[in-house]
């Protein structure tokens, strides 16, 4: 696969002839007069359009700190340090310069400051590729990416060869001892080294090269996802996320998101009843959990023929790794899921043999909830000639547990000799290997 695309591209939105789009502007109100001042056109524009919602914002003078010339008493925040430094700071001018600069946006000014042209443009149309120190953070216009030799790996989520000469450029002039120079922090999650070392520049313009079979038109940010497992991670990329947006001047909420990362997924399929008994009344929760996990790859689904056709109920079992239910003969599909697939029946309901059965004579490694004191059933269950029963009831489930047992099931694929073969055979032979069939 060939990609062109636009790469942190700044994007102003303009409707032709009738002012600017002011909709488009998906900002707080109160962070509008920050905006004006780092876009001083569409400020303009404001004062010259009768139906800008903004007027009261032109008459604030206000900036977020990074800015050229930006007065502190018009700073967004004035930050204030309490006490000594504890030795990391000889004055208190610089203790409050130091928290500025590492804990403020005094951060995007540094990162301002130290971009550098690594590929410079000779026209409009011409690709670029400019970084901050040791290219932690990178920002490219009308680039091309070939993944057609691309290849990747079990447990390796950011390999480091993952584009090679020719694989990533741009029509433009490169300077490449000055980009060799920063890869002091070449590692997957410190910098974009890895990613852009092999930047090469190409004879032909991305922009009007028809050989792509992808074409991005809008701007990409890339993330690297360390692991969605915690608040801290789930921070780091939050402030990755949010200077970048500043150091890039552009909050257009109209973007592509890609997270990067090499490493394959675990595909786990989540099978909903969506009838009166035996439903996971916290299913969004736990759906929500497994998705902080960036090595899997999640999808609920009903297997109703009139939503889904039997072929294609199959297609999606066989493309189950790890396929999650209730009691019920819905867990049956189990039967076309690949040789090293696991399989979770949440809550045998009092009947412990039946899918542990069915799931012995397929092959299939077979997991069940253990831990009854972390489940809560909804009430006593109302046979309607036997009385209280546990099959016609529905339960919650513990997240914590409920995420112990699908590691287990995901490390047994993942352990699984078939499981690798597999995936060996489709990333480096040049059989017609297709992702039905992985």
């Amino acid at each position: 696969m060939k990609w062109f695309m636009t790469w942190l591209s700044p994007m102003l939105v303009f409707l032709c002839c009738h002012g600017y789009n002011w909709s488009s502007l998906n900002l707080p109100v109160s962070h509008v007069p920050y905006f004006f001042t780092n876009n001083p056109d569409i400020r303009d524009l404001c004062k010259q359009d009768e139906k800008c919602p903004y007027k009261t914002a032109l008459k604030e003078k206000r900036c977020w700190g990074y800015e050229r010339e930006c007065a502190i008493e018009n700073r967004l925040s004035l930050p204030e340090c309490p006490g000594d430094s504890r030795g990391w700071s000889s004055t208190k001018e610089d203790q409050l310069d130091q928290f500025w600069k590492g804990a403020d946006f005094g951060y995007v000014l540094e990162r301002r400051k130290e971009m550098k042209q690594f590929c410079v443009p000779k026209s409009q149309d011409d690709s670029s590729l400019e970084c901050a120190k040791y290219t932690r953070y990178c920002r490219a216009k009308n680039i091309y990416l070939d993944f057609r030799r691309a290849t990747f790996t079990d447990n390796e989520n950011f390999k480091e060869d993952f584009l090679l000469e020719g694989e990533i450029g741009g029509h433009c002039e490169l300077h490449k001892n000055l980009l060799k120079a920063e890869g002091e922090h070449k590692s997957p999650l410190q910098s974009w080294f890895a990613e852009v070392e092999h930047f090469s520049s190409l004879q032909f313009k991305p922009i009007n090269n028809e050989s792509c079979d992808t074409i991005l038109d809008k701007p990409v940010m890339f993330m690297k996802l360390d692991a969605g497992v915690n608040m801290f991670h789930h921070y780091c990329d939050f402030i990755n996320f949010y200077a970048s947006l500043h150091i890039n001047n552009s909050f257009s909420t109209d973007i592509y998101m890609i997270n990067w990362d090499t490493e394959n997924k675990i595909r786990i399929t989540i099978l909903a009843r969506n009838t009166k008994y035996r439903n996971i009344m916290n299913q969004d929760e736990l759906i929500s959990a497994l998705n902080t996990v960036g090595e899997y790859e999640v999808r609920l689904v009903v297997y109703k023929f009139r939503d889904m056709p039997f072929l294609e109920q199959v297609k999606v079992s066989h493309n189950s790794d790890v396929f999650i239910g209730m009691h019920g003969a819905g867990l049956t599909h189990m039967l076309y899921q690949p040789d090293w697939g696991s399989v979770i029946e949440l809550f045998h309901c009092g009947d412990p043999n039946c899918y542990s059965d069915l799931a012995r004579l397929r092959g299939l490694k077979y997991f069940t909830w253990e831990k009854t004191e972390k489940l809560t059933q909804e009430d006593e269950g109302h046979h309607p000639q036997l009385g209280a029963h546990q099959k016609f009831t529905n339960y919650a489930f513990d997240v914590v547990e409920f995420m112990r047992l699908v590691t287990s099931a995901a490390e047994h694929v993942k352990s699984h000799p078939e499981f690798i073969q597999a995936r060996k055979l489709k990333y480096t032979s040049s059989s017609q290997f297709t992702k039905d069939e992985l």
